[in-house]
């Protein structure tokens, strides 16, 4: 075999060093904050922020959409209370308002009321 020229064992070898000691000085360059100071990250820095931003929005747009719906939830349930509420109470006074339960009441008060004997009429200016 002569020297000069590379086998597969160590070209192989040689590759697997150099992604290795690429990988150390990529790593080494972000440690010493090299990666921010390069041109490519100054060029793209307004881009960047923006991105942030947006990311930023989506998070507040997201926690805001939650207290919506958790808002939205609770007024729903205050509205089935309040329904409920409503029909008993309705149902209540419809039985309140019945004859029987009227005319008991007057009794029960001692007042002095009685039935119409005739119907009622309207007086008016014309005579009609």
């Amino acid at each position: 075999m002569k020297e000069g020229i590379p086998t597969e064992k160590t070209t192989a070898k040689a590759e697997k060093q150099k992604v290795q000691s690429r990988n150390f000085t990529s790593f080494k360059s972000v440690i010493a904050g090299d990666v921010f100071s390069s041109e490519k990250i100054e060029k793209h820095a307004f881009y960047m922020l923006f991105v942030i931003l947006l990311v930023i929005f989506y998070i507040g747009n997201g926690y805001h959409a939650y207290t919506l719906e958790k808002k939205n939830k609770r007024l729903e349930q205050e509205i089935k209370e309040l329904r409920a509420e409503f029909v008993s109470t309705q149902a209540v006074l419809i039985d309140k308002m019945k004859y029987g339960n009227i005319y008991k009441q007057i009794q029960e008060q001692g007042i002095d009321l009685q039935e119409l004997k005739n119907p009622p009429f309207t007086i008016s200016k014309h005579g009609h």
